[in-house]
């Protein structure tokens, strides 16, 4: 889950995945935090660093950790 963010001190909430589970994760809920991040100002390198961010904490729990986790990010 992306619970929070640490930058330049400060903490930023992203609630948006909060209560979810990586195995219902789908292309759908990527489309709706671009929406939302970008309805709160974020620009577009800022979504693609945060979706990034994502997406290697996927890829790393799959091959560290065996997860079955589905990776809706590869390929944006």
């Amino acid at each position: 889950m992306l619970r929070a963010r640490r930058v330049r001190g400060r903490v930023r909430r992203h609630p948006f995945f909060t209560g979810r589970q990586l195995q219902t994760l789908a292309a759908v809920d990527v489309r709706g935090y671009i929406e939302h991040r970008r309805e709160a100002g974020a620009g577009n390198a800022m979504i693609n660093r945060e979706l990034g961010l994502l997406s290697s904490a996927l890829n790393y729990a799959k091959r560290a950790w065996e997860w079955e986790c589905p990776n809706p990010i590869t390929g944006r």
